[in-house]
């Protein structure tokens, strides 16, 4: 027990990455979510001995490695494993890799009526299904890292993948143990949710419709629209009904891709840019010059890896006959790509008071107040398009913006 309480760093840049949990030999340290539903390590102080190890342990609290990263549009050549990723197929490309080598994959599944996405380890192909689409939440990094440093004591092959906290966080309690059997990937993000904001959407997805939720996908990709048309989310049903739309008509995407609900050390993120903390990054390449593709492709999906390392690289080449690269001029694509290419994104003032403002109207409520002028915008769209159709607005579209 000691007399004198102690954060382990700033909340604010505390991205609740869980390696502070995981090093604690006396377990006093509990991942817990706070009010907004975002994970922060709770310590028990009538155990703690203040060792200083999760202080130590900590990412916030340490120097970030990174290294410069090579830039390329990236598929799998298989069209059953485009339909079934969100864009190209990195990670399925990645983990077979791992699997012919006997290797164990870390990822992030999802229990989608309890609204928990955590990290797990997979052995076979067979299981790769639940792995598999974007979560846009944080998942609960459990015990993963020590279970990673295990295997590598063993000699097995490991594939992590998670934001870049998180693999940080990962490097940070491996140490010193050899890596040379461990390969990483991040998937760009701009920032995450909670899990608690998604409760708030999905319960009101369910007023809507009148029926239960059992299951939703963000990132859908459906036979008519494909990967490049347009996003598509959708929500399974206990009827084992489904609705799919896009992520215009959506009310998850807008306040999301605001920035009004993300986790506060997401605006403050040490790992945006073009050096990166793994092997490898991966991401939707949503600024390809569409011309230099086939529309075929387009439709598959295609995704923007970065090489980070020289492992790295001897993977990619390991996989060129599996997984088709092309290297793309980083300069003229990264303003088109993503901002987390460059910067951490702006906090928004609805940001102070949009939980308090979840609680008490609800999400649509919430939205509809405030970006109002987001709505006009999808109503004008709809109103347009019953009188000129969808591609008429698309051509509309072209000839206003000339």
């Amino acid at each position: 027990m000691i007399t004198e309480q102690f954060e382990i760093c700033n909340k604010e840049l505390c991205t609740g990455c869980g390696a502070c949990a995981q090093i604690c030999a006396l377990n006093c340290i509990l991942m817990t979510a706070d009010d907004e539903g975002f994970i922060y390590p709770a310590i028990d102080f009538n155990r703690c001995i203040s060792c200083n190890k999760c202080r130590k342990i900590c990412p916030v609290n340490s120097p970030v490695t990174k290294t410069p990263s090579q830039f390329y549009m990236a598929w799998h050549n298989s069209s059953d494993v485009l339909l079934k990723s969100s864009s190209g197929g990195i990670f399925t490309s990645l983990a077979n890799y791992i699997f012919e080598k006997k290797g164990v994959v870390f990822g992030v599944a999802q229990n989608p009526e309890k609204v928990y996405a955590y990290h797990v380890a997979i052995e076979n192909a067979d299981s790769l299904d639940k792995l598999r689409k974007s979560k846009y939440y944080q998942s609960d990094t459990l015990l993963v890292y020590k279970e990673v440093k295990n295997l590598l004591a063993q000699g097995r092959w490991v594939l992590f993948t998670g934001t870049a906290c998180q693999i940080v966080a990962l490097q940070n309690v491996l140490g010193n143990i050899c890596k040379d059997t461990l390969v990483t990937m991040d998937v760009l993000c701009h920032g995450i949710t909670s899990s608690k904001v998604i409760r708030y959407y999905l319960a009101d997805m369910e007023n809507i419709f009148g029926k239960h939720i059992v299951g939703f996908d963000f990132r859908a990709k459906t036979p008519r629209f494909g990967w490049a048309k347009s996003t598509k989310v959708r929500l399974h049903f206990s009827d084992n009904k489904m609705y799919t739309y896009s992520y215009e008509e959506d009310l998850f995407f807008p306040g999301f891709n605001k920035n009004l609900f993300l986790r506060e050390s997401c605006y403050h993120c040490s790992y945006c840019g073009t050096q990166r903390v793994s092997d490898f990054t991966a991401a939707d390449f949503w600024g390809i010059d569409r011309n230099s593709v086939s529309k075929e492709q387009l439709y598959n999906g295609i995704s923007l890896l970065l090489v980070n390392t020289e492992k790295g690289n001897h993977i990619k080449a390991d996989l060129s006959d599996v997984l088709y690269t092309r290297m793309v001029d980083a300069e003229n694509l990264i303003p088109k790509t993503s901002l987390a290419l460059t910067r951490p994104c702006d906090r928004p003032k609805e940001r102070d008071i949009i939980f308090s403002m979840f609680a008490r109207c609800g999400y649509v409520e919430t939205l509809h107040k405030l970006i109002p002028q987001h709505f006009k915008k999808v109503r004008k769209k709809k109103y347009i398009t019953t009188i000129i159709g969808e591609r008429g607005y698309q051509l509309l579209k072209m000839v206003l913006h000339k």
